[in-house]
This record gives C-alpha cells, structure tokens and sequence, in this order.
C-alpha cells in the first residue's frame, strides 16, 4: 500500500498517467519536482481521488497549467508550485472539477505558488476563505487593477505582507499590503508618487541638488565674469604716478618719502 510517491529529477516529460493509476487507490503523496513537464493539461491526474498533497518544484519548463489540469484530485489538501521561470499561464479554472453538471473548486488549505514569473492571481483560482496557509512569495507580481480584488482579504491577510510588486515602475519594490486599493489601477497615465521606491526617490533628490548646484555654480562664475572679477589684469595706473628724483620718491602731491629712508 504506496502512500508516498517522489519521482523528481526523473527526465519525466509527461504526467506518468496510467502507472499512477494502479496507485489511485492508495497513494496520497506526490513529488513530481525537477521534471520537464511544459505544461499540465485537463486532468492531467487522472482518478488520483485520494491524492492530498502534491509537489511540483523546479520545473523549469513548465508554460502552461490548464483548465481543470487538477480536476481529478478532488481531495487535494496541500499543493506546492515553486520555482517556475518559464510559467505564463495559469488558467482561473485550473482547480475546479465537474460534478453533476456543475463546476466545483477544490477546498484546498495549504497553498504555494511562488519564485515564478507569475504577474497576476486569478480571485476566482481557489476558495481563498478556506485556506490556512497561503505562500505567494517572489513572483513578479503586477500591482494594477487585476489585484485590487486581494485587498482587505484572506489573501492579503495570509500573504500581503510577502507579496511585493514588479510593476508598474513607480510601484516597484512596494508590498502589496502598502497600496491603497485607489492606488490599484489600470490607467497607465496614473501614478501614485507616494508609494515612490525609497531608492529612486533618493536618486531623485540627489539628481535635482546636484542639478540645482550646478545651475547656482554658472550663475556665479557668470557674474564674476560680468564684474570683471575674473582674470582682472593688476592696475598699473597707480604706479604709474611715481616719479624717481635722486633725493626723493613721489607718489602723489601730498605723499613723498627720501631716498635714504627708503634705502
């Protein structure tokens, strides 16, 4: 009786659908890391029923997760999806399965999607109320309208203190949990200078003393040069006065010294 199951680093290119199979009775973990799987497509886990906890970790060709690519593990308690550089989709779908006619999602409880390339979360993915843990970190999250639904939620609650934001620029660097849902907007002309990167308003204000000391620099040099107080030939119209006798030296008609007190 296989509970346990880890294929990771295996060269698997595919789910192993039809050897899980003959474990769907009976297993109840999966590791699935290291994998070049490119993409999960609907139930890609075929009658995994008992499946509670999954793993999917380094893949590093996985593009797209599709409409109920998780469809089959109705039991699904814990999934982990980490360290995806190639990731671009994940469908809003991809945790819900059909029964009767009607689309249900799975109640997970412990979820990771995290180091990814992942820029927006889906509000309708999961049931975000029934989960007890939530890892969202390192992602290049785009703080726009498309987030503004996590405000005030169990979202932001569980995870908004480690979600931070890629974009847009004047964001950069931001947590999530910092923006104001007014802030969260689609309107590209709009920025919110308040939320400014501490780093670019420090390059900011160094750019603008340096420009303002530069400007006050040419004034003065300017002005100095208009006075002529710049490269101002000496005066010689004073020396010019003098006049040498052999007893006496004149400076001017009220001024004269003698020779010998000079000597």
């Amino acid at each position: 009786r296989l509970e346990k199951l880890v294929l990771g680093h295996n060269k698997i290119s595919v789910v192993p659908t039809k050897a899980l199979w003959h474990l769907r009775d009976t297993l109840k973990e999966l590791d699935l890391s290291g994998n070049p799987i490119k993409s999960f497509g609907a139930y890609s886990f075929f009658k995994m029923n008992k499946l509670r906890t999954v793993m999917l970790s380094q893949m590093l060709k996985l593009e797209t997760i599709d409409e109920y690519a998780f469809g089959d593990l109705t039991s699904l308690d814990t999934i982990t999806i980490q360290y995806m550089p190639r990731i671009r989709k994940l469908h809003p779908k991809a945790f819900y399965y059909q029964k009767n006619g009607t689309e249900h999602v799975i109640p997970i409880s412990d979820f990771t999607w995290s180091f990814s390339i992942l820029s927006a979360l889906p509000e309708k993915l999961l049931d975000w109320d029934k989960l007890r843990f939530l890892s969202l970190e390192y992602n290049h999250w785009e703080c726009d309208c498309n987030l503004a639904w996590i405000k005030n939620s169990t979202v932001e609650r569980l995870a908004g203190d480690h979600m931070v934001c890629s974009s847009p620029l004047e964001l950069r660097g931001v947590h999530l949990k910092q923006i104001h849902k007014e802030h969260l907007t689609c309107n590209k002309r709009s920025s919110s200078t308040q939320y400014k990167n501490p780093t670019q308003i420090g390059l900011m204000l160094g750019l603008m003393l340096l420009g303002i000391g530069g400007s006050m620099t040419t004034v003065a040099i300017l002005v100095y040069w208009r006075q002529g107080w710049l490269c101002r030939r000496p005066d010689t119209s004073a020396y010019n006065q003098i006049e040498r006798t052999s007893d006496t030296i004149t400076i001017s008609e009220d001024m004269e010294w003698d020779n010998k007190d000079v000597a």
